[in-house]
């Protein structure tokens, strides 16, 4: 009689477990496909953030850094290319600062000039 007393509260334990999951599992794989769904839009969302932000950046024809040039405008021109290709030819004047490194470099560029960059 006693281990059917202590069988009964585990069975009825189990029955109690697939009651819930039966009940529930919809809603909790529902609950955590929403919250993946708004992750991934608002990881969209950055991303769109990020390139309209790049797309603020003007664009010059190089006639047009020629002329700021000529006219004396204060500029600082940066190489983003590599040491390698900055060493074969460059604008006169350029400071090389390859892309990868301008999160590191970029206090190296004076704040109160126009800063113009470059790759090709």
């Amino acid at each position: 009689m006693g281990k059917k007393a202590r069988r009964q509260p585990r069975q009825q334990q189990r029955k109690r477990v697939d009651g819930f999951w039966q009940r529930y599992s919809l809603w909790v794989v529902g609950g955590l496909l929403g919250i993946v769904i708004v992750g991934i839009v608002f990881l969209v969302s950055q991303g769109n953030q990020s390139s309209s932000a790049a797309l603020a950046v003007p664009r010059l024809e190089p006639e047009a850094v020629k002329a700021k040039m000529d006219a004396g405008t204060r500029m600082t021109i940066v190489d983003t290319r590599s040491a390698f290709e900055y060493e074969q030819s460059h604008i006169s004047g350029a400071v090389s600062i390859p892309v990868e490194e301008i999160p590191v470099r970029y206090t190296e560029l004076d704040r109160g000039s126009e800063i113009i960059t470059y790759c090709t």
